[in-house]
């Protein structure tokens, strides 16, 4: 993030933002310490050097385990991807496990961060911003599991429908989140949780174009005709977000574990689009990438269908 931001502010200083605040988008810690002080929603969290060795980071991690009656989560504080580098350790030897096998982020190895584990839906918010206006483009909302030893999976992403309730407190919630932590330009993936009836937690903001190859911002345009493309294209241009008709009612994004069976999809009822990360027949290719060998977007307008289909898959 401060690389992205140093050479934005270079090359396009008009639509760059404050490198004094990079750091409030890049460091986990820090981000989150912010929105508690902002949002009076308090985290315990407590961030661990890298170079500690490994014994200590064993000792403070336990130590932090039971003040927090066993219910943390350890993470890499910045750098990651996905849910690489994430467990919520079931017990002290998943503790011990973790840091002896040297876990670490996607992009780099970094401090880590240990939270206590907060218990709630949790969603995402994928926004553009310009010069300090701001668009949500999609809302959604994550359906995970935690295996027996403690990897956290997300197992599908739904985008929630706009007369959901919901949907303008969190569009409301996301403009506050870029405020506060300087998002002026860009678009962002935001994801919060909620702790209380009104009331969510930071988990992260990640400025950049939201993930899963793409499949994100494709289920958006499906579900609402427009995605973070769009949104950032009408800031620019300050004119109203360019539409389509959106292409189905109900949309899942289903990640991709298994290989399929060619033959298993001739019979899903829902359209689908798939992409796999993995080639059987290319040796380059590689046979994992996280935990997740691709994504499929399940589209219809019987949720009925893409449930059923979920099931198949």
């Amino acid at each position: 993030v401060e690389y992205a931001d140093l050479i934005f502010s270079r090359l396009f200083p008009q639509s760059s933002n404050n490198l004094k605040t990079s750091d409030l988008r890049f460091n986990k810690e820090t981000m989150i310490s912010k929105y508690a002080l902002n949002f009076n929603v308090k985290i315990n969290q407590k961030r661990l050097d890298f170079n500690l060795d490994t014994s200590v980071l064993i000792e403070q991690s336990l130590s932090f385990y039971n003040q927090n009656k066993h219910k943390i989560i350890i993470k890499p504080n910045s750098g990651s991807a996905a849910s690489l580098g994430i467990c919520v350790p079931r017990s002290e030897e998943g503790i011990k496990e973790y840091f002896r096998s040297k876990n670490s982020g996607f992009l780099k190895q970094g401090d880590f961060l240990l939270q206590e584990l907060l218990d709630g839906k949790q969603y995402y918010i994928n926004t553009a911003s310009h010069k300090g206006s701001h668009l949500v483009s999609d809302i959604g909302l994550y359906s995970k599991e935690i295996d027996n030893v403690g990897t956290v999976k997300c197992l599908y992403d739904e985008c929630l429908d706009i007369k959901n309730p919901i949907f303008p407190k969190l569009r409301s919630l996301a403009v506050k989140i870029l405020e506060s932590l300087g998002m002026e330009n860009g678009l962002s993936h935001i994801e919060v949780i909620e702790v209380s009836n009104n009331k969510y937690a930071l988990i992260e903001i990640n400025p950049r174009i939201a993930g899963g190859s793409g499949f994100l911002n494709l289920m958006s345009n499906f579900k609402y005709g427009y995605d973070q493309i769009d949104a950032y294209i009408s800031l620019i241009r300050s004119k109203p977000i360019k539409t389509q008709e959106p292409k189905s009612k109900f949309q899942r994004l289903v990640m991709i574990r298994n290989i399929i069976d060619s033959n298993a999809l001739e019979n899903l009822e829902s359209k689908y689009k798939l992409k796999m990360m993995f080639d059987k027949n290319d040796p380059r290719s590689t046979a994992k990438y996280s935990d997740i060998l691709g994504v499929m977007l399940l589209y219809s307008d019987s949720y009925e269908e893409i449930t059923n289909d979920y099931k198949k898959i």
